[in-house]
């Protein structure tokens, strides 16, 4: 099966700071088969970019690695110009 992650999933699946939630994503993932699959749109790399630029110095270099983490380990799709059809 596959699992599309959205953008605060990828947050909490990365800094072990907030809790309960990174716990519970990695329980989650963790319970997944061999043969599941773990995606990732790349809406949600434009939104954890946008929260970077945007970010305090304090909080630039932690997106930054969540992005560098996200981008080496997960499988990105892409949007399609016609699926704007799908949402409108």
């Amino acid at each position: 099966m596959k699992y599309l992650l959205d953008t605060d999933s990828i947050a909490f699946f990365y800094d072990d700071q907030r809790e309960p939630e990174h716990s519970q994503i990695n329980q989650r993932i963790s319970n997944l088969q061999e043969e599941d699959q773990l995606l990732l749109s790349v809406l949600s790399i434009l939104e954890l970019e946008y929260s970077c630029v945007n970010a305090s110095d304090f909080k630039k270099e932690s997106i930054r690695q969540t992005i560098e983490k996200s981008l080496n380990t997960f499988e990105i799709i892409p949007v399609q110009l016609n699926s704007a059809g799908i949402f409108g």
